[in-house]
């Protein structure tokens, strides 16, 4: 890739807007019904992100009817991700670190670790922390871990199927069920009351979780493994 191409990648995700277009794009080819819906912009406005992001070779499109789909060019971006090694670096926190420290912000497990997967999934901060938020404390009912929840969600956003494309199904539940033996072989189980020893949907039990320190302690180590396990997968293409 030439210098000239680089330039005009970067100058052309150097907006928030078009560069949270791309990872979602990554996904696969979306409607701009769907875009619109999920940015809250005009279709000008749209219009207009696309014509740059195509200029720069990014996303190409076809019409279906009256509206136009989108895709992005998967070729030219790992080409301009390979160009620019020291990308990855640039964020030198990490997933692990990002989700402990959603965590330690008072959100809940589930919230933390999708969170912190929010640009590789397309969403924004606030979109992922509010995606996440009814999954804590395995789902209030002590039963899997919010922070695999979490994971399974960023997972499904990143490379799972839809009703288009359902020849990944399979792809999808081996991917899942991965995730969930690696945790578990990690630390033990999956679900919540395992985990804690304790059910916190009881008042005995979430006395115990306080009183030894479970929230505080254990249960940011569950969410730095979840997101270290997912990470890991995705290093590895999934």
């Amino acid at each position: 890739m030439t210098q000239e191409q680089v330039s005009t990648i970067c100058k052309a995700l150097g907006d928030s807007n078009r560069l949270a277009i791309i990872n979602r794009l990554e996904s696969g080819e979306l409607c701009a019904c769907r875009l619109l819906e999920a940015f809250q912009i005009t279709q000008p406005t749209l219009s207009h992100h696309m014509k740059i992001l195509g200029g720069a070779g990014l996303v190409s499109s076809r019409k279906e009817g009256k509206w136009t789909y989108y895709s992005v060019n998967r070729d030219m971006l790992r080409d301009f991700r390979s160009s620019l090694p020291s990308v990855k670096s640039v964020d030198s926190e990490g997933h692990a670190a990002k989700a402990v420290r959603y965590f330690r912000r008072k959100n809940c497990c589930s919230q933390a670790v999708l969170a912190s997967f929010a640009g590789e999934c397309g969403l924004t901060e606030s979109e992922a922390l509010k995606a996440g938020a009814c999954f804590g404390s395995g789902m209030r009912k002590a039963e899997v871990c919010g922070a695999c929840t979490g994971a399974l969600i960023a997972l499904g956003l990143m490379a799972g199927h839809d009703e288009h494309d359902t020849d990944k199904k399979q792809k999808t539940n081996e991917m899942t069920v991965r995730f969930l033996d690696t945790f578990a072989e990690k630390n033990g189980s999956y679900l919540c009351r395992e985990l804690l020893k304790c059910d916190i949907t009881t008042q005995d039990g979430h006395a115990y979780a306080v009183e030894h320190n479970l929230f505080t302690e254990f249960c940011p180590k569950m969410v730095e493994s979840a997101a270290s396990i997912l990470e890991e997968m995705i290093s590895e293409k999934i």
